[in-house]
Parts: structure tokens; C-alpha cells; sequence
């Protein structure tokens, strides 16, 4: 029988100063599975970089290289590191986790959704939702 959802399970834990606090998230597609340790995106956030990605397609590594280097703390990569050595395999599902996980949705739903052939409608259509 299923047990009764947690409010824990579905708000992200604030600080005193209403701060986001870190959550654990596993690597499900990289070997081992390692897991990070990061720092949720608000909802006006993930709207702010969802805007910017949309009108900045060109600095599309600028702003992985930011989200990465502002969200996961463990372990904790500065711009200047994601920029220099490229956004690989291990980037992307880095920034893929924590935009899944803040938006409440697993890895492969996150993916399938930015993959569809107009992002900007299903990410407005996904954001009207909640």
C-alpha cells in the first residue's frame, strides 16, 4: 500500500532567510552514477533563464557554464573551469538534473520535453501548468 506524500517530498527545504537549501541528486546517466550536491532553481529563476536562453542562443555554453558554476556546490566548478574545458556529457547532465529537479520532474521528462521541436512552447506550456 502506498504511504501518504510528505509536504518534504514536494517543496524544496528553505533557510531561515527563505534561501533554497542544497539537495542530493544522482548522475543517472554517467557511469557510476555519481551524485552532486545543489541548489534548487526558483520558478521566477528558471523563467529568467529560460527568457535568456531563448534570446541568447549564442551564449547558450555562457549560460550552462553559469548555471552549473551558481547551482552545484558539490562539487563546486567556477565559469572559468565549465568554459575552458567545454560543456561535455558530464555539464549537461549536471544542468539537465537540476533543471529537472527544480521544475519537479525526473531527467528523461526534462529532456524529452527541451527536445521537442519547439522548446519555447512546451516550456511555456509546461510553466502555465504549475
Amino acid at each position: 500500500m502506498s504511504e501518504w506524500l510528505k509536504k518534504e517530498q514536494a517543496l524544496f527545504s528553505r533557510d531561515e532567510n527563505g534561501k533554497l537549501l542544497p539537495v542530493d541528486g544522482e548522475l543517472e546517466d554517467i557511469e557510476g552514477t555519481p551524485k552532486i550536491k545543489f541548489i534548487p532553481m526558483a520558478r521566477g529563476e528558471i523563467q529568467s533563464l529560460f527568457l535568456k536562453m531563448s534570446s541568447q542562443k549564442e551564449k547558450a555554453i555562457e549560460i550552462s557554464a553559469e548555471l552549473v558554476s551558481q547551482h552545484c556546490i558539490e562539487p563546486s566548478f567556477t565559469i572559468e573551469e565549465v568554459l575552458k574545458n567545454g560543456v561535455n556529457k558530464i555539464i549537461s547532465s549536471i544542468e539537465n538534473l537540476i533543471m529537472s529537479r527544480s521544475l519537479g520532474m525526473n531527467v528523461i521528462d526534462y529532456k524529452t520535453m527541451i527536445s521537442s521541436s519547439d522548446k519555447k512552447s512546451a516550456m511555456e506550456d509546461y510553466l502555465k501548468k504549475k
